[in-house]
């Protein structure tokens, strides 16, 4: 019973506390030595450290409780499902996206053949799975099964629930990934109100809902827009959860993001420190947060010019992915290219050359060929050939990365924008006028 209300408030209350179940689970397996208890305990202590951060550790516990999985006398289909969707949540945050995927995919078999009842089950497998393709790159896939997932999830609640705006807000996240923005924006405006009518208008759901449709707006150029719900989802969280909250740190960096857009760098500034400060108090300095947002704090410091201080913030966070991650993370490649970029900024071309081609070496062993997010890397890539002098290579290379981030994002997609820019200063450098007149209108949006 004590178990039992334990997850009760963690699912309704939104309370983290997986160290008092972890107890409980001990508790009650010293007793029994029941295998049903000792895989629960290991799924609830994986909980734990996934939430510290500790990935590694994660994984190493449900690795080690396999077995149990198979035994028998612990073949309750809930534990089974729970434990492949808590081991490819874990191998996705440790980059391991395909073995995460075949635990995703596992999990939704289970879920399909689970006896009748089972379609929370089947939608949130459906949901993590669709979360794996995505970051595979596998767009098209990730988008049919959120749909699938919101289909499934509306068939066991058919009226106002908030699992159904929970799905809904997955696939709007894919939807605009896939470039399709008014189609998304309909959907973030169709889950926000949902969620105010379910959980009312403070809930700290809601606060979440409004960043992401501010997240949406603001890649549609409606900047203002985009500040106004950022500060409303900061103002909601402050007063549902208190200034030093994880949620409201988050919050506050995705509002730094739009001020950076608008050019307001110093409040951006204060914001991305005040974040920083925030997830330091709560986790250490070894954190993946903490990481995220030091990394954060550089591309601040980096569009404000101050491009030691931004190289300095970009390898600490490196120093701090690599000791929570591992040296092969995907965090590592992007903070280094961040790192790359900064140099880039910097001009020093030579120096930033060898770190992008450390950060794509890095980036293409956690994703697959083609991924956008690679393209992306290479376009910085690109830059620093051209500031090399080496404008064949550069143009291939961005002509290239062009090609694969429009293909998967479209013409008008803002990265697809920006990489159109780099190939006008390219041309531009090069004496290629009329090409670099073309480039910039594609930049434009023309």
């Amino acid at each position: 019973a004590a178990i039992q209300s334990a997850h009760a408030a963690r699912r309704l209350a939104g309370i983290d506390n997986w160290r008092t179940i972890v107890a409980l689970y001990g508790h009650l397996l010293a007793r029994t030595h029941s295998p049903v208890v000792l895989l629960n305990r290991a799924i609830a202590l994986a909980e734990l450290e996934g939430r510290r951060g500790r990935f590694a550790r994660a994984d190493s516990l449900l690795a080690h409780v396999a077995a149990a999985v198979r035994d028998p006398r612990a073949s309750d289909p809930e534990i089974r499902i729970r434990y492949l969707q808590l081991r490819g949540g874990v191998l996705g945050d440790l980059s391991r996206y395909p073995e995460a995927d075949s635990f995703y995919v596992a999990a939704v078999a289970a879920s399909r053949a689970a006896p009748a009842g089972g379609a929370t089950a089947l939608a949130s497998s459906l949901g993590d799975l669709a979360e794996i393709r995505k970051r595979l790159g596998r767009f098209g896939e990730a988008e049919s099964l959120a749909r699938e997932a919101l289909q499934v999830t509306r068939r066991a609640h058919p009226g106002d629930h908030h699992d159904v705006a929970s799905a809904a807000n997955r696939l709007a996240i894919i939807v605009h990934q896939n470039g399709r923005l008014a189609e998304a924006e309909s959907l973030q405006r169709a889950t926000l109100e949902m969620d105010r009518r379910v959980l009312g208008p403070n809930h700290p759901a809601v606060a979440t809902w409004m960043s992401n449709l501010a997240a949406l707006l603001a890649d549609q150029g409606r900047l203002g827009e985009a500040e106004s719900y950022h500060r409303q989802a900061v103002g909601l969280l402050v007063a549902a959860l208190g200034e030093d909250h994880p949620s409201v740190a988050i919050a506050r960096g995705q509002l730094a993001t739009v001020l950076q857009a608008r050019g307001a760098y110093p409040e951006a500034l204060a914001l991305r420190r005040a974040a920083l400060a925030t997830f330091r108090r709560q986790f250490g300095d070894s954190h993946e947060d903490v990481a995220t947002a030091v990394s954060n704090l550089g591309s601040v410091l980096r569009l404000l010019g101050r491009y030691q201080e931004a190289a300095g913030a970009f390898r600490e966070a490196i120093g701090i992915f690599r000791r929570v991650n591992g040296e092969e993370h995907l965090n590592v490649a992007v903070a280094t290219h961040n790192l790359g970029k900064t140099l880039v900024d910097m001009g020093r071309h030579g120096e930033a050359e060898v770190t992008l081609r450390r950060a794509l070496a890095l980036a293409a062993r956690a994703l697959p060929q083609g991924h956008p997010n690679l393209a992306v890397m290479e376009s910085t890539y690109g830059r620093a050939l051209a500031g090399l002098g080496r404008y064949r290579e550069a143009e291939r290379t961005l002509l290239g990365a062009h090609q694969r981030i429009a293909a998967a994002l479209g013409e008008r997609h803002p990265r697809t924008r920006e990489v159109a820019g780099y190939l006008a200063a390219l041309y531009g450098e090069w004496g290629r006028a009329a090409e670099s007149a073309r480039w910039r209108r594609a930049a434009a949006g023309e």
